[in-house]
């Protein structure tokens, strides 16, 4: 091992650490690209625009000098296949990086240069090259077998062509053709599911090859390459909808001059281009593609001159793998562009507005809690009245017996088990808990043990129908499932046994479909969900997800989505109205990603990383955070004293929103009801407000805005449900609660009754601002100017309902204002559309924009989102101002938003630019034709 640069390389094949995923789309090296949906980086800017003066780049060394490899990235880890390596060899040896280290892994079946690789988010696919002869194979690498399965070929066999992945398809389109030798326009379109290919829109030249591909939210682009023709290379850029199967030559800038070859890739909200050739002249140059206004700048140029390689984004840095400045000697070069997130910026109180990103909803973060008192892994773990207990475990490979409790402050020594015991289970009944099977370092037990905390002592309880370790328990209406596992430490079954807590009795469950170890169960109201899991046996390790039944002993295959990835010896529990599954194996090593089910949408979206890869812990939730107590480290056989501590807010984890950001005011609710916004004082310059349905997790009501100028601003910030009631308004939100957070997640102030902070209320009231019924919620604070805020609206005791969330500007004199705001949540149908109300004060008439975002949210890996938004402007009247659904429709306000910066980045998406004299007014955001789904009203006050 020898330390080069800025990370190590590994001559031997050795553990490696993996780093946190984050969303990125990762580019191929000669020609492809790939997406990899992972953890959302926990920052205020969810696509924050690189400063091109402060990029800066690194090198250090690959494990040999390579040209022409296929490149991509999942889980954490970068991957490259093949290539060319010195003396013009073809290369099968392929390898991964997890940030610091390379390690080799199995080689192609056979050596290829200029293939291709993609990622769906679980396997790596390798798309034709060069092997003497341009070849039409696909090859599918399992990075948890580390192994290779050969998948139906395409039609026509091609090198250095570019490939993209969107929505469980692979886009293969350009490349080397072997009869005639030359450039092909042809699209080719992979239906994973199905194993077959089949034809696409030709790009829109006669023939490329060597351009290179990405996907950036719903659209896969394709930038430069060469044509074959006269000089060969191009600038031409293009963008294909699969959704309509066209290519567009508009809809991305061309390059600023003609380049082929080069390393490219989606990075931050673009992508770059650096280094490759230019009409036979290598070049060190590289670009950086803003999507917001669709242009390109220079970055920092690379050390030296480079083409032919490939490159990925990793980690919050653009790789590059390889290359040759020269042809040959071919370099072991191995760059890293990193460029620094800008601050978030905000509107100046002049009249030019500067886009503002939305600020964080409600971060999930990871703190460390008080060290465990030794190192442990695999100890069983549930919580009990305020108190979380972890009993025995594995301590750097010795079985022990050592038990403790912890209050959220405190670890304390408690009983130790009758015996040593690892790889158990612990759940509860609200009364005692219960520990059935583990290892006991020589074999399973069928032992099951009853824990007194108030006694401090174990009772023996009826004996275990099969011994096992390594299984999922869960604890509904009396009775404990334990459900498959290992028998004899190594056989993985399926059996479901049932223990009925008032009989001291075992009987027999449905079977699991699948026979796993290390699965991940939780139970959740009247029913246990299970996910994931790990066996030697085919069909392998797991992403499958079932929901059991305790009332008709059945699994549901469909009732609880598959996992986004492979996972196993997770730690999981129930978390709020769904269910958290942190660490585990991913890919094959060790992994601090977090992943949360919501049952509202059905779906998997990703938290905060961990503060350390772990696997082989477990986890409970208390007092509102989840812990996850020690694990085993990638260093066998290390165990961890960390207690890792995950604190999300009511709604777990709301995702951030990935456009600017507007301010919300009372809305008297001109259309589809009115509402209890009381009537604002003249003296309040800009009052907004927003009503719609609150449902729980992610979509609850979440409304952003900013604080500009330079003195503080006082705000009052209103919850109301149950008093919209009077207005004739069903269904309203019983027991609102509020919460105010700042651009980094943090809690400024919450309230669930308005009335139970006496200081609190009496400000509320002198505003006039007092809320008509005593559970509605209530928030005076003083903020900084200059910064982001968001007001997060739930229901008690995840309690959904019609609610109203309004924020006032209590002291419009002072030199700062409320700039602009933005309001999200699950837009439904009727008047559970989501309703944004805005005054606007003074004596002129100021220009607002409004946007109504639904499709582009989806890259945060929201879902479902609004497919179609449709935005109308009202005034205090109800009259209808304006009305708008796809925001190119009226060519004068879609100038005005591009003008602006403002410009919506999905054609479905909708705009308004509109001048309005001062007033109350609505915004309403819907769903085109009772469309629903998670949407973004925004309103911008850009005077």
């Amino acid at each position: 091992m020898e330390a080069e640069g800025f990370f190590t390389v590994m001559k031997t094949p050795t553990l490696l650490q993996l780093r946190s995923g984050l969303l990125t789309l990762l580019i191929l090296g000669l020609a492809s690209v790939t997406v990899s949906a992972q953890t959302p980086t926990p920052i205020p800017t969810p696509f924050p625009t690189p400063t091109p003066g402060a990029c800066g780049w690194a090198r250090s060394a690959l494990p040999m000098p390579i040209i022409d490899s296929a490149v991509a990235s999942l889980d954490g880890n970068l991957y490259t296949f093949g290539g060319t390596t010195t003396n013009n060899v073809r290369l099968a040896n392929s390898y991964k990086f997890d940030g610091t280290t390379w390690i080799s892994i199995a080689p192609l079946p056979v050596a290829l240069t200029g293939a291709s690789a993609v990622t769906d988010g679980t396997s790596l696919y390798v798309l034709g090259g060069y092997s003497g002869t341009n070849v039409n194979t696909v090859y599918r690498y399992d990075p948890g077998s580390d192994t290779y399965t050969t998948l139906a070929p395409f039609a026509i066999a091609t090198s250095s062509q570019a490939a993209a992945y969107f929505n469980g398809k692979i886009y293969k389109f350009g490349g080397y053709t072997n009869a005639p030798p030359s450039p092909t326009n042809a699209l080719e379109i992979y239906n994973i599911a199905l194993n077959q290919w089949t034809a696409g829109a030709n790009y829109p030249a006669s023939g490329i090859s060597y351009a290179r591909g990405f996907t950036l939210g719903s659209f896969i682009y394709g930038v430069g390459g060469s044509t074959g023709v006269g000089t060969g290379n191009t600038a031409l850029t293009c963008r294909y909808d699969p959704g309509t199967n066209t290519w567009s030559d508009n809809a991305i800038a061309d390059l600023p001059a003609p380049r082929s070859r080069v390393a490219a890739g989606a990075y931050l909200d673009g992508a770059v281009v650096a280094g490759g050739d230019a009409g036979g002249t290598g070049l060190a140059s590289a670009l950086f593609w803003d999507r917001a206004s669709n242009t390109w700048s220079a970055l920092p140029n690379m050390p030296k001159v480079y083409f032919n390689m490939n490159g990925a984004a990793l980690g919050g840095s653009f790789y590059l793998v390889g290359g040759s400045s020269t042809s040959p000697p071919y370099t072991n070069d191995f760059q890293r562009l990193t460029c620094p997130f800008l601050p978030t910026p905000t509107p100046t109180p002049t009249g030019t507005p500067t886009p503002t990103p939305t600020p964080t909803p409600g971060i999930c973060d990871w703190t460390p809690g008080p060290a465990y008192p030794i190192q442990i892994s695999e100890s069983a773990v549930t919580s009990l009245n305020g108190t979380l207990y972890s009993f025995g475990g594995r301590s750097n490979n010795v079985v022990v017996a050592n038990s403790y409790k912890f209050d959220g402050t405190t670890w304390t020594a408690i009983a130790p088990l009758p015996e040593v015991l690892t790889e158990a289970t612990a759940v509860n009944d609200g009364t005692s808990i219960y520990i059935p099977g583990g290892y006991t370092g020589n074999i399973t037990s069928n032992r099951f043990y009853k824990y007194n905390p108030v006694a401090n002592t174990y009772t023996t309880l009826e004996i275990l129908v099969s011994p096992t370790a390594r299984h999922g328990t869960a604890c509904v209406g009396g009775k404990i499932y334990k459900l498959c596992g290992s028998l004899l430490e190594s056989f993985p079954v399926n059996t479901l046994e049932i223990y009925d807590i008032a009989t001291n009795t075992w009987t027999s469950g449905a079977n699991y479909p699948l026979s796993l170890n290390y699965l991940s169960v939780f139970a959740q109201g009247n029913f246990i969900y299970a996910a994931g899991g790990f066996t030697f046996n085919a069909p392998g390790p797991t992403a499958k997800a079932y929901r059991y039944d305790p009332a008709t002993n059945t699994w549901d295959d469909a009732a609880i989505a598959d996992l986004p990835s492979i996972r196993y010896d997770a730690a999981s529990a129930p978390y709020y109205d769904g269910g958290v599954l942190a660490g585990g194996t991913v890919g094959g090593t060790n992994s601090a990603s977090v992943i949360l089910w919501d049952p509202a949408s059905n779906t998997w979206s990703n938290l905060s990383d961990m503060l350390g890869a772990h696997s082989k812990m477990n986890g409970a939730v208390l007092n509102n955070s989840f812990y996850v107590v020690g694990g085993r480290t990638m260093t066998f056989p290390n165990s961890s004293t960390d207690n890792q501590k995950l604190t999300c807010p009511p709604a777990p984890a709301p995702t951030p929103t990935p456009s600017p950001t507007p301010t919300p005011t009372p809305t008297p609710a001109p259309t589809p009801t009115p509402t209890s916004t009381p009537t604002p004082s003249p003296a309040q310059a800009l009052n907004i407000s927003t009503r719609m349905r609150v449902e729980t997790g992610s979509n609850v009501l979440i409304g952003g805005f900013i604080v500009t100028g330079t003195a503080p601003k006082s705000v009052a910030i209103r919850g109301v449900g149950p008093s919209l009631a009077q207005f004739g308004i069903p269904d309203v939100l019983a027991d609102p609660t509020l919460q105010l957070r700042d651009s980094s997640g943090a809690v400024v102030i919450q309230n669930d009754n308005w009335q139970d902070d006496p200081a609190q209320a009496s400000q509320l009231t002198a505003l006039g601002l007092a809320l008509s019924d005593p559970n509605e919620a209530g928030i005076v604070a003083s903020l900084s100017p200059g910064a982001a805020y968001t007001a997060i609206l739930a229901g008690n005791n995840s309690g959904t309902g019609v609610g109203l969330v309004e924020v006032y500007d209590a002291n419009p004199g002072a030199n700062s204002q409320l700039a602009n705001i933005s309001t999200r949540g699950f837009v439904l149908t009727g008047s559970n559309v989501m309703i944004g109300g805005f005054i606007l004060g003074g004596s002129n008439n100021t220009r607002v924009a409004v946007r109504g975002i639904g499709p582009s949210l989806a890259q945060l890996g929201l879902s479902p989102v609004l497919a179609n938004p449709t935005l109308e402007l009202r005034d205090s009247n109800g009259t209808l101002l304006v009305s708008n659904d796809n925001w190119q429709d009226d060519p004068a306000s879609a100038s005005q938003l591009t003008a602006l910066g403002l410009a919506p980045s999905d054609p479905a998406e909708s705009g308004i630019h509109v001048s309005l004299a001062p007033g109350a007014f609505t915004a309403i955001l819907a769903g085109q034709s009772g469309g629903t789904g998670i949407g973004l009203v925004e309103i911008y006050n850009v005077h």
